[in-house]
């Protein structure tokens, strides 16, 4: 496959960090490709929809794969911990054969370790669960981690979770716009990262673009985060310090927030704890008293306060 084959005359690989808030620094970069035609863009979607009309998916999906590899090596050298998120196209796993691939070649010839990578997986545009299964297989047991994108939107299903058994799972960004005042998208992402934490999968808040967002996701326990709020892609070295700096400050933030909700617990309870007293007494002067008369001591009691 030529690149002209599909009407591009170059491509460059960007990566997005995903970070984590507790440990307070960048935990992996999604390799994201962005081609063009001369100096006209062309959208990755566009890209490989022409790639599939033409029958190439498979090799562009690879192509794309090695200079992934290739240009995250130099992140990998600085930081040994980081993880590379690979996509893998859909149709590559519905036609899955149990055999070697370029990429592990490629892997280890630049001595990247398969515990350093995470191969994404869309699991809802998979139409074969044998395929999915053994393609998550192989792969699991050669080192390599397993994760699933957009997980939430079109046709996921819960019952994947246990084909795939991934090891991180990517909330799609749809449930998590304006999560903050969303009520039933809250108690959705709720729902979803109990699961994937009783099954072992970390969780992963993908496409947040708001602070407020970040920290509704925090307070449901989730603290991976990818998205721009904390930086576009880039193919150059992003600037790390400015990136460390919004973690720092969402986290700060956060503990404010705790500290905010446990304090008003705590007056809640203390309040609590008075008008129970004050009633106690009321009925132990009471001699005889009925229902009517408890009620009644208790609704002014309350108009005391």
């Amino acid at each position: 496959m030529q690149l002209h084959d599909i009407g591009i005359t170059h491509f460059d690989i960007y990566f997005q960090p995903i970070v984590t808030i507790r440990q307070k620094t960048v935990f992996g970069y999604e390799a994201l490709v962005r081609a063009y035609n001369n100096k006209s863009y062309i959208a990755p979607d566009t890209l490989f929809s022409k790639a599939k009309r033409l029958g190439v998916s498979a090799e562009l999906d690879e192509l794309i794969r090695l200079e992934s590899i290739k240009s995250f090596k130099t992140y990998l050298d600085e930081h040994p911990r980081t993880l590379l998120f690979l996509n893998i196209e859909p149709s590559f796993i519905d036609t899955f054969q149990p055999v070697e691939q370029n990429f592990e070649n490629h892997l280890r010839q630049l001595n990247i370790p398969a515990e350093n990578i995470v191969l994404e997986i869309k699991e809802e545009a998979i139409t074969s669960n044998d395929a999915m299964a053994a393609f998550t297989a192989y792969y699991k047991e050669r080192g390599f981690n397993i994760a699933i994108d957009d997980f939430g939107t079109g046709q996921s299903q819960f019952e994947r979770l246990s084909i795939v058994r991934p090891d991180i799972v990517k909330i799609d960004k749809t449930l998590l716009r304006d999560i903050d005042t969303h009520y039933i998208n809250a108690e959705i992402v709720k729902a979803i990262a109990r699961v994937c934490y009783n099954i072992g999968a970390l969780v992963i808040s993908e496409g947040v673009e708001r602070p407020s967002e970040v920290l509704k996701s925090l307070n449901l326990d989730i603290d991976l985060y990818q998205g721009y709020w904390f930086s576009h892609p880039t193919a150059n070295t992003m600037n790390k310090e400015v990136l460390l700096n919004k973690i720092e400050t969402i986290g700060l933030q956060h503990r404010e927030q705790r500290k905010s909700l446990i304090c008003f617990k705590e007056n809640l309870f203390n309040d609590a704890s008075v008008i129970a007293k004050k009633l106690i007494a009321l009925i132990k002067s009471i001699k005889s008293i009925d229902d009517v008369q408890i009620f009644n001591a208790a609704k002014n009691e309350k108009k005391i306060e």
